[in-house]
């Protein structure tokens, strides 16, 4: 830790070198740009979305980002990775959301969403399965800039790998559109856009934070036009935790940059990669049968099923995006992105000959995907098209327990989102896919009310397929068993609800949803060998869920402000019996002093945040395959935690303090993770301009 910590020094130092040598590459004869705090906010609620009068675009299009003068004006493009830009806005959590929530990973971001419950490991760095209204695991389709970056050899991605600071906002659909942006997303879709700046003065951003266990958090980016044409943009991030129990340490490295060119004012070019190294001991969680609960909170008694697991990750992800702003309306974008990605996971695991008189498990794990991606989205009068085609070469290229293997992807998709009215919205969607010799097809619509005093009436239909993964298709080893082939699951999703927005005031949303799944991929223990438990993959009998969802932040008295959100969730199997394998009710929120003080200089959020679940049996994650495995040992009780938080933003930093878990309350997030003792953690951003 002491290296990496040194190593951490000279990174900051060497940013803020970068900064001040690119400061004199300013020209004089370059017009002035706005900070990139001080770009106007687009309205992301579409049901409040007024349509663009073209006439006039080119005088008030605020992606303008220079002051009139006879010099070409280079247009910069308003969140070119964006899903859509008319998503709803209660959907979206931008950066500067990310640091009022003081998140540890954008997983804990996503968890907080109503509707989506996350297993928490406890521990950065360990896999976080994320469930959203019911669906499984790989229902999930997570993109960054609108691409797939879900591994195709496992069929999901840990968010802990993609740093917070590279990331502008985050898009979270649980609704029936969100089958329609990738493979697997039929229960829910993650989007990460990555910032699009102009900095004309150098741009630096710094960030650190520390908190027990040796956890350390560390990332700096820098941005500078290079010229009037041509940015240049460079972050790294580095994370490291020593963990509370047996081999759960992790340590990562992400690096990045992107170089956007002006190919002409209305057409860029961005070429862009993000490399990402990890080393991570998967400890499988506690063994509760072996341990017991009166030593699973202690660090040195509890016994974990592996002692020596573990995975390196290397990762690189390559863009090249061209941008066109043709129409009228520059926010109807037209985007081709040809991208590659590789991942290599070597899984090592020495214990099982030792103890079990078995082989080691030795597994190295390559897998790639190439792909090209058109989109393009149009405004004619009250319409609001949006269409996009994609292919992509998906494939394993190493693994001793899925061989070799490559499939080609061809899908297209559209929409087509209308005001009928000034109060009314209604919208229309499709999407193909042929992968694997399948159509996997899907299709919804979605209308929105909007009423007197802020208030809007919302609701949806869609049917979608899931195919199965290369992992639930084809994995062999002595973990693994099936009882046949496995086939395609189909969802149908409606949702009802309604929501009050207030400038002032705040938000509030309150949403039912019934997803059912038939064919759903499920899976059981098996008696397999090696530490860790087996699974047994298999179709079952259709599953129903039902949701009640609650999300709310609001301003009371001009200094306090309540938020949170709440999610109530029953499950029935093909028989109509109640599961418990998820917590029938979850809740994540605060109450708060917020507000400006001392003559506007100091911006404050401080108090009480509060998180509960109630008694389920939930799944143990299996580190060999990535598999969730019911837990059949014995259900987890509720749990509650509550930490005190205070974040303070004071000139252009930010300032994090938080006490966690203030009452050392002992419960299990997952079977079996303890929740963190108490334990204080502090943090600092800090930007920094010329």
């Amino acid at each position: 830790m002491n290296s990496a910590s040194h190593l951490i020094i000279r990174l900051h130092t060497l940013l803020l070198l970068v900064g001040i040598t690119f400061s004199g590459l300013e020209a004089q004869e370059r017009p002035r740009e706005n900070l990139p705090w001080q770009h106007p906010t687009v309205t992301a609620d579409s049901s409040r979305h007024t349509p663009p009068d073209s006439t006039h675009a080119g005088a008030t299009d605020s992606t303008h980002r220079v002051q009139a003068d006879s010099l070409v004006r280079y247009l910069v493009p308003r969140l070119p990775g964006s899903l859509n830009t008319r998503i709803d806005s209660l959907d979206v959590i931008d950066n500067i959301d990310l640091e009022w929530q003081s998140a540890r990973t954008l997983n804990q971001v996503a968890a907080s969403t109503p509707g989506v419950f996350g297993s928490d490991p406890s521990s950065v760095g360990q896999y976080f399965p994320l469930i959203m209204r019911g669906s499984g695991l790989r229902s999930t389709v997570v993109l960054v800039d609108g691409r797939p970056i879900t591994d195709p050899a496992s069929g999901i991605y840990n968010l802990s790998l993609f740093p917070m600071d590279m990331a502008d906002r985050m898009e979270i659909v649980t609704g029936p559109r969100s089958f329609l942006y990738g493979s697997g997303g039929a229960g829910g879709a993650i989007n990460l856009v990555t910032r699009t700046r102009s900095s004309r003065i150098p741009f630096t951003k710094i960030r650190y934070e520390e908190a027990g266990y040796n956890h350390t958090y560390s990332a700096g980016s820098f941005n500078q036009n290079l010229t009037r044409r041509a940015n240049l943009s460079l972050a790294y991030q580095y994370l490291g935790t020593d963990g509370r129990f047996f081999n759960t340490p992790d340590e990562q490295w992400n690096i990045g940059g992107d170089l956007r060119f002006h190919l002409l004012p209305r057409l860029s070019l961005i070429v862009s990669e993000h490399y990402a190294q990890t080393q991570t001991g998967l400890w499988g969680g506690i063994n509760y049968p072996a341990t017991g609960f009166q030593y699973s909170f202690i660090g040195q008694e509890a016994i974990p099923y592996s002692t020596v697991a573990y995975e390196k990750l290397t990762r690189h992800d390559v863009d090249l995006r061209m941008i066109g702003m043709f129409l009228p309306d520059s926010t109807d974008l037209t985007t081709l992105s040809v991208y590659y990605s590789s991942n290599l996971r070597e899984f090592r695991d020495e214990e099982s000959k030792t103890l079990n008189g078995g082989t080691d498990i030795r597994q190295d794990q390559r897998s790639s995907w190439l792909g090209a991606r058109l989109q393009q989205a149009a405004t004619l009068d009250s319409q609001h098209l949006s269409l996009a085609v994609d292919a992509e070469v998906r494939r394993v290229e190493e693994s001793p327990t899925l061989g070799a293997l490559k499939n080609s992807s061809f899908s297209a998709w559209g929409m087509d989102d209308m005001d009928l009215t000034p109060s009314l919205r209604v919208a229309a969607y499709a999407r193909w896919e042929l992968f694997r010799g399948e159509n996997i097809t899907g299709a919804g619509a979605d209308v929105r009310l909007r009423g007197p005093g802020g208030l809007t009436l919302l609701g949806g239909i869609s049917v979608s397929r899931r195919a199965p993964t290369y992992a639930e298709l084809f994995w062999t080893d002595s973990t693994v068993a099936r009882d046949g082939p496995i086939t395609t699951e189909r969802h149908r999703l409606i949702e009802a609800g309604i929501e009050w927005v207030d400038t002032v005031h705040g938000h509030v949303r309150f949403t039912i949803g019934h997803r059912t799944i038939d064919n759903p991929i499920l899976t059981a223990p098996f008696n397999g060998s090696g530490m860790f438990p087996g699974v047994r993959i298999y179709n079952g009998g259709r599953i129903s869920t039902l949701t009640a969802e609650l999300s709310l932040q609001v301003r009371l008295f001009h200094f306090v402000q309540i938020d949170g959100s709440g999610t109530y969730m029953l499950r029935h199997d093909v028989s109509g019996a109640v599961m418990n394998d998820y917590p029938q009710f979850w809740g994540d929120g605060g109450i708060y002093l917020a507000g400006t003080f001392l003559g506007d200089k100091l911006d404050l959020k401080a108090g009480v945040h509060s998180r509960i679940t109630t008694r389920y049996s939930g799944y143990f994650f299996s580190p060999p395959a990535l598999f969730m495995v019911p837990n059949t040992i014995t259900p987890l009780g509720m749990g509650s935690t509550m930490d005190l938080v205070a974040v303070a933003h004071i000139g252009s930093a930010y300032v994090h303090i938080l006490w966690e878990n203030l009452t050392s309350t002992t419960y299990f997030t997952s079977p079996f993770t303890p929740a963190l003792d108490r334990t204080l953690r502090f943090g600092i951003s800090w930007e920094f301009s010329n």
